[in-house]
């Protein structure tokens, strides 16, 4: 075998001072290293890639429950607070009595929170370019979907609470007079005989 020295020709004592000499290998390849085999890069790297996969799914999914919020407080108060009291009794008129189809199409969309939420979700993923679960255009499908259901959940939460809220105000009013009346009797004056 040639030494390194006499194949580089060269005169650097690193190159001189080689004696590593280059072994033949036969057809069948190299001879398997004695030994248990080394591990694989993968099986040091997979837990932590996999980690960062659970971990960005779950940031997703956290923009989504947070991206529904506005959403939903936007399309509930829009057509469903006093706040825009006037706007919500004009769109209703126009919804009855408007003589062409898309204008009555558009003006009950400020009459249906469900149907607004649409319109804002859209808005917000403009905005803000949240995608879901794919980075592509269907992202933005999946994404659109998403804030609107988590979104009219919400607002059907809130409609929910509302209603047990002024349905235990009522109730409160209820016993207070039923106590009121049980204290105070009501007071009967019988007019004098003419």
């Amino acid at each position: 075998m040639p030494r390194v020295r006499e194949t580089c020709g060269g005169h650097h004592p690193l190159v001189e001072n080689d004696t590593q000499a280059f072994e033949p290998v036969g057809p069948g390849g190299p001879p398997p290293p004695a030994g248990p085999p080394p591990r694989a890069l993968a099986d040091d790297v997979w837990p932590w890639l996999a980690l960062l996969g659970v971990l960005a799914v779950a940031g997703l999914l956290v923009w989504l429950f947070v991206l529904a919020l506005p959403i939903a407080c936007i399309a509930w108060t829009v057509t469903q607070e006093e706040v825009f009291h006037e706007l919500h009794q004009y769109a209703e008129r126009q919804v009855e009595c408007a003589q062409q189809w898309w204008k009555r199409k558009f003006f009950y969309l400020l009459t249906c929170h469900y149907c607004f939420s649409h319109y804002v979700a859209v808005a917000f993923i403009a905005l803000t370019g949240y995608r879901l679960l794919s980075m592509g255009r269907m992202g933005y499908v999946i994404a659109f979907f998403a804030l609107v259901w988590v979104a009219n959940i919400y607002m059907s939460l809130y409609a929910w609470l509302r209603q047990q809220y002024k349905t235990q105000k009522f109730e409160a009013k209820a016993v207070e007079h039923k106590v009121k009346t049980k204290i105070e009797p009501p007071r009967i004056e019988i007019p004098p005989a003419a």
